[in-house]
């Protein structure tokens, strides 16, 4: 027996959102030495990487609290049910807390911050402070470390149904019918 599965477009933005975190990540590592002439470039591609995250994530709760999802795997032990929900729900927030701090951090700074050249978006602090700023950053770190941590923990979790469990759970989010 298969296991249900995610719907199409839950599908579709768990990847997109997979990529766009690798590509914001990679963008950031090189933030604190860019490549000769490439500050200005990275910064403004990292900014405008990271608000897309933000918008993909509004879309795929959207889509979660809509569409709804596929029940809980019935082979999961409690405690794996309770790790599972609890990474998930991290994975959430801090898909909406990274993003926020840095777009924070950067209003506190000031400038215009532009998405692929294509708009503004607003400050969300009026007052430019650089202590504000740094401090807002080195906390939007902190949350993408926890990101990462989190996952982390989620590809093991599917690599454990991959790999050792062989039970069909990875098939539910895999992008191909």
């Amino acid at each position: 027996m298969s296991e249900p599965r995610y719907s199409a477009a839950a599908r579709s933005l768990h990847w997109l959102t997979v990529l766009l975190i690798i590509a914001v990540y990679m963008l950031g590592s090189q933030l604190e030495h860019p490549p000769e002439g490439w500050g200005d470039t990275l910064y403004r591609l990292h900014w405008s990487v990271g608000l897309t995250i933000l918008a993909v994530t509004v879309f795929r709760l959207a889509n979660r609290i809509l569409a709804g999802a596929p029940p809980p795997y019935t082979g999961l032990t409690n405690l794996e049910l309770r790790l599972s929900t609890a990474v998930h729900h991290g994975l959430y927030l801090m898909l909406f807390v990274a993003p926020l701090l840095g777009w924070l951090g950067k209003s506190a700074y000031g400038g215009a911050i532009s998405v692929f050249g294509l708009f503004n978006m607003p400050a969300l602090i009026s007052q430019q402070d650089e202590a504000t700023a740094k401090t807002l950053l080195g906390v939007h770190k902190i949350a993408v470390k926890l990101l990462l941590l989190l996952i982390a923990l989620h590809v093991a979790g599917a690599l454990n149904h991959i790999l050792i469990k062989k039970d069909g759970v990875f098939a539910r989010m895999w992008p191909r019918d």
